[in-house]
């Protein structure tokens, strides 16, 4: 099927969604699930994946307008397992613990194979999705968001290994912790939406997004910059 026709049916889902799922959730067995937030946030990405900026940034924009949604005072916050569908979360999928099979597998297959049970200490450690030299040193001296993000593991061969400590938990059994995948969260929002205003040549609107998300990390304000500028550093951020 040409792309052209299946971004078309993304579209038209996603459109008709938007109308007909509520805003929030408040019985605690449907929070979780798709909000109108989500499809318009989901919307906006597919609008900004086809470079049609101004729709994007006209969808994006509904959803910051609808000031459901924040970042938290701390990143590490998003991810802590006990701390699920946060302020800052858009779209989740949902896992929970306690061996009725709807545990979430990242605890244990994010971590070093040596590792043993010395990082998570229930399971077996899988060693997959390890970070590389080149993402530990693409992080800004002072971003606090890097100590979550990437953490390193010394084996016994003295071999460094690069890991996420985004979906640290304490299974119950291999495969079988706590943490949701978050799919979209309030700083893709702003960040997508910087990008969509910068892609029209408005770099001084775009600029005030970004420094939203660079201010949480413990990061200096950018001004000034030129759109190729602005384009690198909403990339890197």
């Amino acid at each position: 099927t040409p792309a052209e026709q299946v971004y078309a049916q993304i579209v038209k889902d996603l459109t008709e969604a938007e109308t007909v799922l509520p805003a929030r959730y408040t019985a605690n067995l449907e929070i979780g699930k798709a909000t109108s937030g989500a499809a318009k946030a989901l919307l906006g990405k597919v609008y900004l994946t086809r470079r049609q900026y101004a729709q994007a940034a006209a969808k994006l924009k509904e959803v910051l307008d609808a000031s459901i949604y924040q970042l938290l005072p701390r990143y590490a916050d998003v991810f802590a397992p006990t701390n699920g569908n946060n302020a800052e979360i858009v779209f989740a999928v949902q896992y929970a613990k306690g061996g009725v099979g709807e545990g979430s597998q990242f605890a244990n297959r994010f971590v070093p194979q040596q590792s043993g049970n010395t990082i998570v200490t229930v399971g077996t450690p899988f060693g997959y999705n390890l970070g590389t030299p080149d993402l530990e040193r693409s992080f800004t001296t002072g971003d606090t968001r890097k100590d979550i993000t990437i953490a390193q593991y010394r084996a016994n061969d003295g071999t460094i290994i690069r890991y996420t400590r985004k979906y640290l938990d304490t299974p119950t059994a291999t495969n079988d912790a706590e943490n949701d995948w978050i799919v979209l969260r309030y700083a893709d929002v702003l960040l997508m939406y910087a990008e969509a205003l910068n892609e029209q040549g408005q770099t001084a609107a775009a600029l005030p997004l970004l420094n939203q998300v660079r201010s949480r990390a413990g990061l200096a304000a950018l001004g000034g910059l030129t759109d190729a500028q602005a384009r690198l550093a909403i990339e890197t951020d």
